[in-house]
């Protein structure tokens, strides 16, 4: 059987074109993918997908396989062909499709395992539905696991709108290729009666390591500039005679916190109600002499929430709420920005952010979201043309971070036009893919942390320049930190950038859910302040984040086979006018990245790129014909002399591509329809 593994976003592809002298070389797959269908957390490359080519614009993937779809558009597969004539040389590891004889999408290669066939039993009859019992058996055949491991199986509820909750992962010890496991069911309980007149809230107490998250609106209120719309981040204490925000905890089992206990009211002794056991407190019972409460996790929380309710003398006092603590993980690739082979500056960047030292950044920053990171041996990335297998190549981004300083060895930002750091990241990014490539280095899924001996200053005061300066992320995948700066401290600034590439904001931005003065909180994603934690609901947001790893367990898709498609018209050319094969970029007319409204047609020009060798500008014409988006791309040279016309939907070359010799008279064809069976319109 012929097997091809499954293709995700950020996988890496390869390109032969060239844009002239400029080899394009590849690189990754940027999607937009199906967010609803991912392995490891990474939404499946779909045909239609965007590639980024380090020195060549972008590419996009021309087929995918036509038996194995999601919504109707085939699934990307190891060798599938792209638009410049490359190819997708592997996917995901384990998870591939199989031609023949079957009808799903294996949970792996052969040999590797599975679990499959699940079924809910008691008393070894089948129940369709989990209702309040004390005990229901989940029984489920296993494949090429052995004997006495432990397989974990999450079961989920639906919810109205069609998502799904986890609500409890249970464990199983695999036993002559079957596993079987009890989950306890807790009855329904009746309800506590509340306390007439004693109140029980906590605060932290004295903890000697920060490896927990508490997140209480009483401190999280200060700084809100809408205190009632934060209570909704919060659970409310009910039936209760007065408002009563319960706090949020993360505990990871094995780990204590200790908290401090602020009482209103007569009582003999305060007690936890906690049917579960999965904590211990001590002491079990509070006096009037107790100081501080340790709460120690014994186990995985299964439940997505989980209330534990003080009582004063029987009655309902206060309550905590405790999140699922199953733990994430990301992946984080440092790399060392350095001057050729300069092992002094290799030293100073190990000195202020070695592995060691990240790994210590991470563990305080990600404790309180239960992420934990896995740092990589920082890669070496070289800022001589030397050191690569192709020099012509590595000079081009090279040349480009150069250009973007306008200080030596850096950036000084006095007004947005200054504000080069985008570009500088870019170029970063474009070399270190060329140096990966050649090394034959994978980095998938991994957050990539560019480490610079590079300045960034500027006037903080001015408008419309950044209030900081030591780092910088671009499209939540790529961090570039700027250690050569005074007053830089690396122990929270870099995790307040990896925290924007796991989706938050500046707590004081307006896109965030809530919204903070600057520097009134001490919150990683403030500015001006001590960084100590994180509120519980950006715990929420960092672990649904794409760089979250998900352990693989199997994928079901339905395989439909191609069926006969309406007769559509396939021929499509975009007939160039006299007028489009000459620009004149200096007329008072001409304006770069604006777009312009022609015949219901959008259109703008974008500038070349400084990377590019070869220095040629791009015309774009963005036509919506019922609802089908048609994209024409005219690239001219700096003078403005025509060189070549293509077209796609959206991003799938059709019809006939154009290229033009000096004169604009059209020396070369392309027909991107010709050996199809079907055509990018159908």
């Amino acid at each position: 059987m012929d097997k091809k593994q499954v293709v995700t976003i950020n996988t890496m592809h390869t390109c032969p074109m060239t844009t002239g002298n400029t080899p394009h070389v590849g690189g990754p797959i940027i999607g937009p993918g199906c967010s609803t269908a991912t392995l490891n957390g990474i939404p499946i490359a779909l045909q239609g997908d965007k590639c980024i080519c380090a020195a060549g614009g972008q590419d996009v993937i021309l087929q995918g396989c036509p038996t194995a779809t999601i919504n109707g558009v085939p699934i990307a597969l190891q060798g599938s062909p792209t638009a410049h004539g490359g190819t997708i040389p592997a996917g995901v590891p384990g998870a591939v499709i199989i031609s023949k004889n079957t009808s799903v999408l294996e949970a792996g290669a052969e040999g590797e395992p599975a679990v499959y066939n699940l079924q809910w039993k008691k008393e070894d009859l089948i129940v369709q539905e989990t209702k309040v019992e004390k005990v229901v058996t989940l029984v489920a055949d296993t494949r090429n696991i052995s004997d006495g491991e432990e397989v974990v199986i999450k079961v989920h509820t639906k919810e109205p709108d069609g998502g799904s909750t986890v609500v409890a992962e249970l464990k199983g010890i695999v036993e002559n290729n079957q596993v079987k496991v009890d989950w306890k069911v807790e009855e329904q309980q009746e309800p506590t009666e509340p306390s007439a007149d004693c109140t029980v809230r906590f605060v932290l107490g004295k903890n000697e390591n920060n490896n927990f998250g508490f997140d209480s609106y009483e401190v999280s209120k200060k700084g809100c500039k809408d205190k009632e719309k934060l209570k909704s981040a919060y659970k409310k204490l009910e039936p209760f005679r007065e408002e009563y925000l319960m706090p949020w905890i993360s505990l990871g089992k094995g780990e204590t916190i200790f908290l401090k206990q602020k009482i209103k009211g007569k009582y003999k002794e305060i007690t936890f109600k906690e049917p579960k056991s999965y904590f211990t407190f001590e002491p079990a019972t509070i006096t009037p002499k107790t100081e501080q409460v340790k709460i120690t996790c014994n186990d995985t929380i299964t439940e997505k929430e989980y209330k534990v309710e003080v009582l004063a003398d029987g009655k309902v006092a206060g309550g905590l709420m405790f999140v699922g603590n199953s733990v994430k993980h990301i992946i984080v690739r440092p790399v060392f920005v350095l001057e050729s082979k300069n092992e002094g500056q290799k030293k100073e960047l190990k000195d202020i952010a070695g592995k060691e030292k990240l790994e210590k950044y991470f563990k305080k920053a990600f404790a309180p979201s239960l992420i934990k990171t896995d740092v990589k041996e920082p890669y070496k990335l070289s800022l001589s043309e030397n050191d690569y297998i192709h020099p012509d190549k590595a000079l081009n981004y090279i040349k480009g971070i150069r250009a973007c300083f306008n200080i030596k060895n850096g950036i000084e930002i006095e007004n947005p036009t200054d504000d080069k750091r985008e570009e500088l990241i870019k170029n970063l990014n474009q070399l270190f893919i060329l140096s990966k490539i050649e090394n034959k280095i994978e980095t998938i899924n991994e957050i990539v942390l560019f480490l610079t001996n590079f300045q960034c200053t500027g006037d903080k005061s001015a408008k419309e320049v950044p209030d900081s300066y030591n780092g910088f992320t671009y499209g939540k995948s790529v961090i570039m930190m700027f250690l050569a700066n005074k007053n830089v401290f690396p122990n929270v600034e870099i995790p307040h950038e990896v925290m924007h590439a796991l989706d938050l904001e500046h707590t004081f931005d307006s896109k965030e859910v809530y919204h903070f003065t600057k520097g009134a909180t001490k919150n990683y994603m403030d500015y001006d302040n001590k960084k100590k934690y994180t509120f519980k609901w950006q715990w929420e947001k960092m672990r649904n984040s794409k760089w979250i790893i998900v352990p693989l367990l199997f994928l079901l898709f339905v395989l439909n086979a191609c069926s006969s498609y309406k007769n559509i018209d396939c021929n499509y050319n975009y007939n160039i006018r006299e007028e489009e094969k000459k620009v004149d970029t200096l007329s008072s007319d001409f304006k770069w990245y604006t777009e312009k409204k022609i015949n219901n047609d959008a259109v703008w020009y974008e500038k070349p790129l400084i990377a590019s060798k070869v220095k040629r500008f791009t015309k774009y014409i963005e036509k919506d014909t019922l609802g089908i988006e048609m994209n024409t791309l005219i690239e001219y040279d700096l003078e403005g002399n025509i060189k070549s016309v293509r077209s796609s939907i959206p991003y799938i070359p059709v019809g006939r591509e154009f290229i033009f010799d000096d004169q604009g008279n059209i020396k070369e064809v392309i027909n991107h329809d010709e050996g199809w069976k079907i055509c990018a319109f159908q």
